[in-house]
């Protein structure tokens, strides 16, 4: 082998060795000017007069979850939450929207921040029990789903005045509000996102890809603060 070609071969190797170092340094710069110019999702409320938004805000709530366990806004906090209605003799609608859920759910748990809440609509007959029960069926830890219950005007002033995930209040005191919504929260209990549920081919996606938007959002903060 001559000079030249121990040389071009000494060039070749440093040449993939630098790249071998350099290359997740380019990656993470890559990755922090994505993220740098990462689009957040859409912060929902009302409209003022001078153009700013009052955002929707989850209030002060005490519910019981499937284990008996009180359940207040304290729990959401530094959480991103994933909420619906229904209720758990729901023959069909119900355990369709859930069986979507669930799937997000499997993507998140090892994402401690990641929390799913489900509110039933019909808490006289939905007793911590018998959501216990109803939970068993989705295989993911209570810590990560909890299935909600309390005193209905409670979950239906949740429903309709705060998580808007009904357009109108029940006609009398018997009947149920039905909603096939899922409603994202901030880690600040704001509104970030509504998914329709049913019959949406891009459910699974739209939800995952705006928690992972969630989640960016958040590290940048904390690189910026970092």
């Amino acid at each position: 082998m001559t000079d030249t070609q121990v040389f071009g071969l000494k060039n070749r190797k440093a040449l993939i060795l630098g790249l071998i170092v350099i290359s997740p340094i380019l990656w993470g710069l890559l990755w922090y000017r994505a993220e740098g110019k990462l689009k957040p999702l859409q912060i929902y409320g009302d409209q003022e007069m001078d153009g700013s938004t009052t955002p929707w805000v989850i209030p002060d709530f005490k519910l019981i979850d499937q284990n008996g366990d009180t359940v207040t806004k304290a729990d959401l906090k530094g959480k991103i939450v994933v909420a619906n209605f229904f209720y758990a003799t729901c023959p069909e609608v119900c355990p369709r929207m859930n069986k979507e859920i669930q799937l997000v759910a499997y993507k998140f748990t090892q994402h401690r921040d990641v929390l799913f809440l489900s509110h039933s609509v019909n808490p006289e007959y939905d007793t911590a029990s018998v959501l216990k029960e109803y939970s068993r069926r989705f295989n993911l830890p209570d810590d990560k789903w909890k299935f909600l219950t309390g005193r209905k005007r409670d979950i239906y002033d949740l429903a309709v005045n705060h998580y808007r995930a009904v357009a109108v209040k029940p006609d009398g005191p018997d009947d149920f509000i039905h909603s096939t919504t899922v409603v994202l929260l901030d880690k600040e209990q704001r509104i970030r996102g509504f998914f329709e549920s049913m019959d949406n081919p891009k459910f699974f996606n739209d939800v995952k890809g705006a928690i992972q938007v969630l989640i960016k959002e958040y590290k940048l903060q904390e690189n910026e603060q970092g």
